[in-house]
């Protein structure tokens, strides 16, 4: 239960917490949560400093007060726990409750009633948490986690402060060996293992978010790593995106009658630009009846729709691998409507285009900064996609982040020489649908005419228009107006 805890120091060991003089608090808030053991349930809370030093801004968790002599009687509780607690299959249902109860029995209620609140956030950050990264993991604006070595603090991406980059915290592991027994309890959570065998892990904790890490020095100079990219629980929807001005209401609706025609869409831009962000806010918009088979690494979109099937890639080392180019081939045979796969870096690229070929609707993530780069990355090893199968991209979307924020920059369709339909630096948005050569293809023959196309046009932009006008925001309330949309077509 307690991987990696030899000594009683590591238990109820708090974050060393103090407000330098020269530093300024920016922003402060509390992050309150709440965690269900057996048939109980536990809330707690902790502070968050955002402080400006030397022009730089440092994200400083602030825990509960336990004082020394309490936090050393619990501590030893929980160091002997397995040998002085008596058994029982209670510590196993309600290791919380179990805990405490033993507590007061040891110690008396009246000492321990001082002490209750603080000791309970303490026992859920060490038994049901992750120890000292439990706090960064449970504030709900933080979008990364970033730890590069044991000598150097944990940083945090905040969603609130992006623009600011990276930001040291002031958490910090002692040495190497607390830094493996951190990593270690975080993989073990997850379910995976990792070792000097094996010494590089890419999978999803049970909460959904995506760690990449390495153990020792194996692969890693400075030892011990990991980055924890924590997608939001609930995905952004298209509204969001437009009202946070990723996209622009028109360009949402070009891009929803590609794919709502079966057309072929890669995004493309830097890590961290919200490309799956965007992939999963489209994809969302397209028919609840649909059959959408989504292919990924490790799975982060997530969709509304009834038809949707979630596929991902199996690399454990004991079992013989399954990777993407055998799952996008067994997409084939499921007669989708609509493939979704979520980067685009291999041969499974060929089986995405014969997809397509066969009547599909693809999108994928790609990386390339242009459209020349995206031309030649996609002919030339590893892909190798046949130079007279780019035809079938309708466009490849080139999306930014400068200065924290996120933007479609760029949107090329693939004709016999690149056309440019949109453009961020002052473009006519409104021009989208003349300047568009793949659009017309696309419902010429679903017997629309310029006039007929044009106003289906306007009716999308409408459409999302109004739900961002009227705070439509969640998946679960735009699904419902999507059902209408799309009975009324």
């Amino acid at each position: 239960m307690y991987e990696g805890r030899s000594t009683v120091d590591s238990f109820f060991k708090p974050i060393p917490f103090e407000l330098s003089q020269s530093a300024r608090v920016v922003a402060n808030y509390p992050v309150e949560f709440s965690v269900k053991s057996a048939g109980s349930e536990y809330s707690s809370s902790f502070s968050v400093f955002i402080c400006n030093k030397n022009n730089s801004l440092l994200y400083t968790v602030k825990e509960p007060y336990l004082e020394e002599e309490a936090r050393r009687v619990f501590a030893e509780y929980m160091d002997k726990l397995d040998f002085l607690i008596p058994p029982s299959e209670a510590v196993k249902i309600d290791p919380i409750g179990y805990f405490l109860s033993y507590v007061e029995r040891r110690m008396g209620f009246s000492w321990l009633r001082k002490y209750i609140e603080p000791a309970k956030y303490y026992l859920i950050r060490d038994i049901l948490g992750y120890w000292i990264v439990d706090p960064l993991i449970r504030d709900g604006q933080i979008e990364d986690i970033s730890c590069d070595s044991h000598s150097r603090p944990v940083r945090v991406w905040h969603r609130k402060y992006n623009s600011h980059g990276w930001m040291e915290t002031n958490i910090a592991f002692q040495d190497e060996e607390e830094l493996d027994s951190a990593l270690l309890r975080i993989v073990h959570r997850a379910g995976k293992s990792i070792s000097v065998f094996s010494p590089v892990l890419d999978t999803v904790m049970r909460e959904g978010y995506r760690i990449a890490a390495t153990l020792g020095r194996e692969v890693s100079g400075h030892g011990s790593s990991f980055t924890i990219r924590k997608q939001r629980s609930r995905p952004f929807t298209v509204a969001e995106l437009i009202r946070s001005g990723t996209i622009v209401p028109e360009l949402a609706a070009y891009l929803w009658m590609i794919l709502d025609s079966k057309g072929f869409i890669f995004l493309c831009g830097p890590p961290a630009s919200g490309k799956t962000t965007l992939l999963n806010s489209l994809v969302g918009l397209l028919p609840p009846s649909w059959k959408i088979v989504t292919i990924e690494d490790t799975p982060e979109v997530s969709l509304p729709q009834r038809g949707w099937k979630s596929l991902h890639t199996r690399s454990t080392p004991s079992e013989a691998p399954i990777g993407l180019f055998e799952l996008v081939k067994l997409s084939l045979r499921e007669r989708p409507d609509f493939v979704v796969l979520g980067e685009t870096r291999g041969e499974e690229a060929q089986v995405l285009f014969q997809s397509a070929l066969a009547g599909s609707g693809c999108i994928s993530t790609f990386h390339a900064p242009d459209h020349q780069s995206m031309r030649a990355r996609l002919t030339e090893p590893p892909i190798n996609v046949s130079e007279s199968l780019l035809d079938l991209i309708d466009c490849a979307v080139f999306l930014s982040i400068d200065g924290g924020r996120r933007q479609v920059r760029i949107v090329v369709e693939f004709c016999d020489e690149p056309n440019i339909v949109f453009h961020q630096q002052g473009e006519d948005v409104t021009e989208i649908m003349s300047r568009s050569r793949k659009l017309p293809k696309r419902y010429e023959p679903l017997g629309f005419n310029s006039s007929r196309l044009e106003a289906e046009f306007r009716r999308r932009v409408e459409f999302l228009e109004r739900i961002v006008g009227s705070g439509i925001l969640t998946m679960e309330s735009l699904s419902e107006y999507l059902q209408r949309f799309y009975l009324s077509l």
